[in-house]
């Protein structure tokens, strides 16, 4: 049985074994809640740290319910090695932070440079202004924002003159 793989044990073996033995301390009251829940004949469903042979720890996902075999219930389980997923979520999560850090310093550096800087989309709605943009035309960023067009509180000449940097930006090869 795959269950067998993916604790490292023989048949012989596992059997004897209490589910104590296999199962993370952390993961216990989940245990008693997957027994709870099937003497309740409700299907039950969670992830688990649990134990291999070897000691090494992995990620489990267990989706169980009730069947009856042989005219008594038993619990059916289907567990699935999840150690996989779990890491690349966490590499996912640290990467997600990483990022939002180097925004939060990009951000930092550009709202203490001494020049007016923006960044718009394709439509011409900014997305960003930084500080001496705002100062300098005593606008609040958020009014930038919000804004379908900077057209429509920059006045004509200032409005045109950005279009015009965008613009210049845009037909740069990157």
């Amino acid at each position: 049985p795959a269950v067998l793989r993916i604790y490292g044990y023989s048949y012989d073996e596992f059997v004897r074994l209490a589910p104590t033995d296999y199962i993370h301390p952390d993961s216990f009251p989940r245990f008693a809640s997957y027994l709870e829940t099937l003497r309740a004949n409700q299907p039950f469903q969670c992830q688990n740290v649990n134990i291999r042979k070897d000691g090494t720890l992995f990620d489990l996902e267990v989706f169980a319910t009730t069947c009856t075999y042989n005219n008594k219930p038993h619990g059916l389980a289907i567990l699935r090695d999840i150690s996989d997923r779990k890491q690349a979520e966490n590499a996912l999560r640290k990467s997600e932070t990483q990022l939002a850090e180097q925004q939060e310093t990009l951000k930092a550096i550009l709202n203490a440079a001494p020049i007016w800087i923006w960044m718009s989309n394709l439509k011409n709605q900014i997305q960003f202004v930084n500080k001496t943009f705002c100062e300098n035309v005593g606008i609040p960023a958020i009014r930038f924002i919000e804004s379908e067009h900077y057209r429509d509180f920059l006045g004509d000449e200032i409005a045109a003159n950005c279009q015009a940097s965008d613009s210049a930006c845009l037909a740069q090869e990157t």
